[in-house]
């Protein structure tokens, strides 16, 4: 089954810009990764600071009421941020600590932690604040859900694929246009070459609107093929007019002597003599036509 030059070219392009697209797609993911990680932790240093100012000037219970009524107040509905403070003294305690597998810990006390019950990974950050007044020294945990950055990395990723896969379809339906658009110059060449016929063995491919890159093809290749082919024909015509021309004569020879023996009664010696002269004429006719059979053998046309 022969294929399509166009459509072969216009997939290879596809193909080059699915994994272009990929390899960009796959760098941007990552980027996206580690700025939401990085935007995430922030946003748990400033919720940590406040935190950390609260804890460390509850130094008294009754701060330390006031302290967690504003922990309370901090904490969202939906749990996407957590805090706790533990030490040595319950009566200062708030929350309860993330407890579960460290994924990934960063310099600083940040731990990404996966929670031993399930759920999404929450990004961790411990400080230690001393004792103060009344408090005893404390360890304070915020805790930030990666829920966000799961859903953001979801619909991008998504969003990458899906333009990714019409990027590459766009390319392959453009890149299918042009190669047809480019290869306009060999079609045309093409219908110019099935128009030579033998009736018209003069005609020569136009190559003055041709592109380089087939400028040669058409002067050597079909143009010198043609030439060649007119020059082959030529010598094919004038054999032909010499065989013929030596053919004629021994004809001409048998039929008038067959003639001239049919016009009369001839003898037994009479005609024994005219079957003799035609008997070389046909022995010359056997050379002719050997030499016929020896040259188109040879294919010297």
């Amino acid at each position: 089954m022969n294929r399509s030059i166009a459509r072969r070219l216009a997939l290879m392009f596809a193909l080059v810009a699915l994994s272009v697209f990929t390899l960009v797609g796959i760098r941007l993911f990552l980027v996206l990764r580690t700025q939401l990680e990085h935007y995430l932790r922030e946003s748990l240093d400033d919720r940590a600071q406040i935190a950390r100012i609260i804890v460390y000037h509850a130094v008294t219970p009754e701060k330390w009421r006031m302290a967690r009524e504003k922990l309370t107040d901090m904490t969202p509905h939906d749990n996407s941020t957590l805090y706790s403070v533990t030490g040595t003294d319950p009566y200062f305690h708030y929350g309860t600590p993330v407890e579960g597998k460290t994924v990934t810990s960063w310099p600083g006390g940040y731990a990404r932690v996966t929670p031993g019950g399930g759920g999404q990974d929450l990004l961790a950050v411990t400080a230690t604040i001393p004792a103060y007044g009344a408090r005893p020294a404390v360890q304070l945990q915020v805790a930030a859900s990666y829920s966000p950055n799961v859903r953001t990395m979801r619909v991008f990723g998504l969003a990458l694929a899906a333009l990714s896969a019409l990027g590459s379809l766009a390319v392959l339906l453009l890149s299918y246009s042009v190669t047809r658009l480019g290869f306009a110059p060999l079609t045309r060449l093409t219908r110019d070459a099935s128009a030579v016929s033998p009736n018209n063995r003069s005609q020569r491919l136009n190559t003055a609107s041709l592109p380089l890159e087939l400028n040669d093809l058409a002067n050597l290749s079909f143009n010198g093929a043609l030439e060649r082919l007119d020059g082959a024909y030529g010598r094919l015509e004038s054999f032909n007019a010499d065989v013929a021309h030596e053919l004629r004569t021994p004809v001409t020879i048998l039929i008038g002597q067959t003639e001239v023996a049919l016009t009369r009664n001839r003898s037994v010696d009479d005609l024994r003599h005219t079957l003799q002269s035609n008997l070389e004429e046909f022995e010359w006719m056997r050379a002719i036509i050997n030499d016929m059979l020896f040259l188109a053998r040879a294919r010297i046309f």
